[in-house]
């Protein structure tokens, strides 16, 4: 598991979707609305096909072959960006922009069966008791190894300035990611002794979201998630964008956003997983929209790109924190339950809202700059800190049953 989360650490740190390829949009004449739907085509196609995945692979005994073969498309996508990148000139830039975006919406389609898959075999294999702190620990060594796709990119972009660098990264990223995903054969899955078995999935979608909705608990944590997701996703969208605009950045300088979003992924994963472990992941959750405000308030106020450094250093692994807290919290208030399937509708209902807020985001800046962008994230993360202090329900760190944490069994 730890070689292969090292292998696309190093491969999407040559073309990561958050630094390298906004940057690539604006060379290519992409607008900030368009910026912004990037984000949104991410964030939709990897919402959209969890629930079906989970759906096709609930008979199934082992599921690793499944989940094997959808990481496939991702990594076909990141070398379909080389593709359009290389044969902008000839397809024109504006065809080339979509075509990126349609290959992130690719990426984010497969990404989105890769996740409910990811979080029920990181379930089956490692112990429950310090789940959260080997797993940070896992994706703490893959995001450090993307150090060096980080460097590789920084040098490529340097060395082949403009088009050409950023087709190399891309293919090379793909080539690296596709190697790595082999390395899933040698895993050994322990085997699902009661898979479920729905007849149709609309009954599926009818029985997990009835009991989905009956759990106060999940209730309100998807709620206060939804409001700290559209702080994250509003923010996140645009801190590199933004920082070239302001300073007339470099090409190759989106490989030093990458750097510091690398560095914030290992100090994330050192501290995330022994905290949810120890304190309960009620406390990560309420950490997560002050990380926002943090880097929201460094990009409103930043005299230099360094303080966009900083705010890549404080935001640049936050989805790691928001994965393992909050698919920890699912995982506590369904015991005994198939977490995969609650995992996915939670992920699933915040989706819309997520997906919404890089395209409000871009409407703002287009209409009044990134001022108002990143002051308008500073009090949505502000606000989502609060409610998420005050209704978020926690669990134990032994994680023992509560006879207060509302089942999610009919």
């Amino acid at each position: 598991m730890g070689s292969v989360e090292i292998a696309w650490g190093i491969g999407m740190a040559f073309m990561p979707l958050s630094t390298v390829v906004p940057f690539l949009l604006r060379s290519l004449g992409g607008t900030e609305l368009l910026v912004g739907a990037l984000s949104t085509a991410m964030i939709l196609a990897s919402a959209l096909p969890q629930l079906y995945t989970v759906y096709r692979s609930q008979h199934m005994p082992r599921k690793l072959a499944y989940f094997i073969v959808v990481h496939y498309p991702g990594c076909l996508s990141v070398i379909g960006i080389g593709a359009a990148t290389h044969y902008a000139g000839v397809l024109g830039h504006q065809v080339a922009v979509w075509l990126i975006v349609a290959c992130v919406a690719v990426f984010g389609l497969s990404m989105g069966m890769v996740m409910p898959l990811w979080v029920d075999l990181m379930a089956k294999v490692l112990p429950e008791r310090a789940r959260f702190t080997l797993w940070g620990w896992i994706m703490c060594a893959g995001t450090g190894s993307g150090l060096l796709g980080a460097w590789g990119s920084h040098r490529i972009l340097g060395d082949e300035p403009n088009l050409a660098g950023y087709t190399w990264c891309a293919l090379v990223g793909g080539a690296i990611t596709f190697a790595g995903t082999q390395l899933f054969w040698w895993v050994v899955e322990p085997v699902n002794a009661e898979p479920e078995s729905h007849e149709t999935f609309r009954h599926f979608l009818d029985h997990h979201l009835r009991r989905a909705w009956e759990s106060r608990p999940l209730r309100r944590l998807i709620g206060s998630r939804m409001l700290s997701a559209s702080a994250g996703c509003m923010t996140g969208a645009f801190l590199a964008v933004a920082a070239k605009e302001r300073f007339g950045l470099a090409d190759q300088e989106s490989a030093v956003f990458t750097a510091a979003a690398i560095v914030s992924m290992i100090a994330h994963g050192a501290w995330v997983g022994p905290v949810g472990d120890r304190l309960g992941n009620k406390a990560v959750m309420v950490i997560s929209p002050c990380l926002v405000l943090a880097a929201s308030v460094c990009a409103l106020v930043a005299p230099s790109p360094t303080w966009f450094v900083v705010a890549f250093g404080i935001t640049g692994g936050l989805w790691l924190v928001d994965v393992l807290s909050y698919c920890g919290l699912v995982m506590d208030y369904c015991r005994g339950e198939d977490k995969t399937s609650f995992i996915a509708v939670a992920g699933t209902c915040v989706a819309p809202v997520s997906a919404a807020a890089p395209l409000v985001g871009g409407l703002l800046v287009q209409a009044y700059g990134y001022g108002t962008l990143f002051a308008t994230g500073a009090g949505l993360a502000a606000l989502a800190a609060v409610v998420s202090a005050c209704v978020i329900e926690p669990t134990r760190p032994a994680r023992e049953e509560l006879p207060w944490v509302a089942s999610v069994e009919v």
